[in-house]
């Protein structure tokens, strides 16, 4: 009887411990990405949602973060800000999987030249690359040497029309209603009104 006492006991405990073994493996985690854009190009200012969907089982953890945070910002449900004109690499963890995106952030203008000489009253002219681009505005750090006005607009173009006074060196800004950037251009005016 002992002996068949024992092996009553020895299958009982065999049984208790199965019983106990977590079953975790069978609710493992399972992430599939069916959407997937590697390379994006945002503006200064610009808010965009980074182009991924993705459906999990399980339960993991989400996390994003930025390279270098003074050019692109994201939060945590991945949406981006432009700060700066750069480059930086967004990485998405989803548990231990990662998943990057290369950011390129780019100016809403453009000019071909930021040393400007004149010689009389002139014309230039900005690339906007922004079609929400409102209240643009421009003014000159010195009005005796030059005086600056907006222009007329022609699609992603606009005119910044300059007034010469006297000759020196002056800066033109120009801002606008979708952004903080600031535009500054050096204006060397060679000619004198007064003499």
């Amino acid at each position: 009887m002992r002996p068949a006492k024992k092996i009553l006991a020895i299958v009982l405990v065999l049984v208790l411990s199965i019983s106990i073994i977590p079953t975790s493996v069978s609710a493992a985690t399972k992430i599939k990405i069916t959407r997937y854009q590697k390379n994006i190009t945002v503006y200064v200012g610009e808010n965009e949602c980074l182009p991924i969907d993705w459906t999990i089982k399980g339960n993991i953890k989400i996390k994003w973060s930025s390279s270098n945070k003074k050019v692109v910002k994201v939060n945590k449900y991945g949406w981006i800000k432009g700060k700066k004109p750069g480059k930086a690499t967004i990485t998405l963890k989803l548990g231990k999987k990662k998943v990057k995106f290369k950011v390129k952030v780019k100016s809403v203008y453009s000019i071909s030249n930021k040393n400007i000489t004149i010689n009389g009253n002139r014309t230039i002219y900005l690339n906007f690359y922004k079609n929400d681009v409102a209240g643009i505005n421009c003014y000159s750090s010195n009005n005796s040497i030059v005086q600056a006005s907006v222009g007329t607009e022609c699609g992603n173009r606009i005119s910044i029309d300059l007034y010469t006074i006297k000759s020196g060196n002056a800066y033109v800004y120009v801002t606008n209603g979708f952004n903080n950037e600031k535009l500054k251009i050096k204006i060397i005016n060679k000619e004198d009104l007064d003499n």
